[in-house]
């Protein structure tokens, strides 16, 4: 009965974070089949029909999250920025995402339209 109630206790603290997001073209269609990648935690997976992809958030350390489909630019955000010796966390809860056709010099950027290159 003591330890039932211990792992009551301890799943709260056993919360896993996630990114999380939408993947749209330009033309504001969902893209599926994006390869979404978190290069520091070896965690991959592919957007749905609506481009929601959802990747488990294993470390507290700097990464960078990494879009690919075959015609569109491959790029890379940064998931948690370090500056100072501090981190400030960046997270990916719903955001919406574009990639853009290889044929833009750039081919990311956010909904609040600030450009990635």
């Amino acid at each position: 009965m003591k330890r039932m109630i211990f792992l009551i206790l301890l799943l709260p603290c056993c919360k896993v974070e996630k990114y999380t997001g939408y993947v749209y073209g330009l033309d504001n269609k969902p893209l599926p089949r994006v390869t979404v990648t978190a290069l520091h935690e070896n965690e991959k997976t592919l957007t749905d029909s609506t481009g929601y992809f959802e990747l488990d958030k294993l470390h507290d350390i700097s990464g960078e999250l990494v879009f690919q489909k075959a015609g569109f630019s491959t790029d890379t955000i940064t998931s948690i920025q370090i500056q100072n010796g501090e981190q400030q966390k960046r997270r990916f809860k719903g955001e919406r995402i574009y990639l853009l056709k290889k044929s833009y010099k750039d081919s990311i950027f956010r909904a609040n339209g600030v450009i990635r290159k």
